[in-house]
């Protein structure tokens, strides 16, 4: 819980103490929705039961062990296993670390993955393969990736390419002091504008013309 104890429901400050409930203080929002309130509440691992055990499980995660495996460590069903493992993957995934000072931010391509469909307008490939179709297609989806001088970075898939879908990535995990460097893409300069960031672009070589024996760039 912060200083200000804010309700994770109404947003108010200000919340007081009312004894604990399951291993946790609990608070009550005095001044707003009236409603008790933990330091999980509203969070995907609100409810979870076991919490002694979360410790481990989380191990066994970044180990990469199977679902099986990480209920036989954790003594815990497999169900159980199963649900604590998306939780915790959302919980991360909602908790993103914030980029700071200088942040280089580009986009790429990879080929979509269909695993599960049942029915394709497409032949099914193994693992990898080849678009069907030459350049960017709608066979591909864009990745964007963000990193910071300290070496933090965020990536998230895009639904487009554009100025409202990489604002849309890109808040929840840029501070407002940053130094937003990019490529030449036209959705950036909206981007930073629209975050109130600082926006600079990367000027690449500019190769003139190039020949088996010399290659003159600017």
């Amino acid at each position: 819980m912060d200083e200000e104890r804010r309700c994770p429901r109404c947003d108010t400050p200000g919340a007081v103490s009312k004894g604990k409930a399951r291993g946790l203080r609990c608070y009550l929002c005095k001044k707003g929705c009236g409603r008790t309130f933990n330091a999980l509440t509203g969070t995907p691992l609100s409810r979870l039961r076991h919490k002694e055990r979360w410790l481990s499980f989380g191990e066994a995660l970044a180990e990469g062990e199977t679902v099986k495996a990480s209920s036989e460590r954790c003594d815990v069903a497999v169900t159980t296993a199963f649900r604590w493992r998306h939780r915790f993957l959302k919980a991360v995934a909602t908790a993103p670390d914030k980029l700071k000072g200088i942040v280089e931010a580009d986009e790429t391509y990879v080929l979509a993955s269909r695993k599960g469909e049942r029915k394709l307008d497409r032949k099914a490939r193994r693992r990898g393969g080849k678009a069907g179709k030459r350049g960017l297609s709608r066979e591909q989806v864009p990745v964007l990736v963000a990193a910071d001088r300290s070496g933090a970075t965020a990536s998230t898939v895009l639904p487009a390419a554009d100025a409202g879908a990489l604002t849309k990535a890109l808040e929840p995990v840029v501070d407002k002091d940053v130094l937003l460097v990019s490529d030449g893409h036209k959705g950036y300069p909206a981007c930073a504008a629209a975050l109130g960031v600082r926006h600079e672009v990367l000027k690449q070589p500019v190769q003139l013309f190039s020949s088996n024996r010399v290659s003159v760039t600017i």
